[in-house]
């Protein structure tokens, strides 16, 4: 046998041992079942978890700083720019399929304010999350 993998008698292809991890790594259903068990290990993990902090066998993360900043640095700024541009775009696109081409006063009438609210908004849920880091 010259060639790296050879079928017997059944037809099933004989490997060497040596040769099976490279046959799982191109095997679909082996990243299948890696994903599926290393979601259920992370699920497993997180109840585990939550049920000792609960019975009081290790006490719960004192990151309540961190965990804050990051709200405030990365999902905040995100959200604010979602929401503004998904309202100005329904406005518009409302606009638009009424037939109306102009958009003369969307963004004196709409964009503005709603921008405005949304900064103010923004201002807002920053107070919030540090008051709450801080305490």
């Amino acid at each position: 046998m010259t060639e790296p993998e050879a079928a017997d008698d059944t037809g099933n292809y004989v490997t060497r041992w040596w040769q099976w991890p490279a046959r799982w790594v191109r095997d679909q259903k082996f990243w299948q079942q890696v994903a599926a068990s290393t979601i259920a290990s992370l699920i497993v993990a997180f109840i585990l978890y939550i049920g000792a902090i609960t019975l009081g066998y290790i006490q719960g993360p004192q990151g309540r700083p961190l965990i804050a900043f990051i709200l405030q640095l990365l999902v905040l700024p995100g959200v604010t720019i979602w929401a503004a541009i998904k309202i100005v775009s329904i406005r518009y696109q409302r606009q638009m399929d009424r037939g109306d081409f102009s958009a003369r006063g969307y963004p004196w009438y709409i964009a503005i304010p709603t921008t405005i609210g949304i900064v103010w908004l923004f201002f807002v849920a920053s107070t919030a999350i540090q008051t709450w880091g801080a305490s």
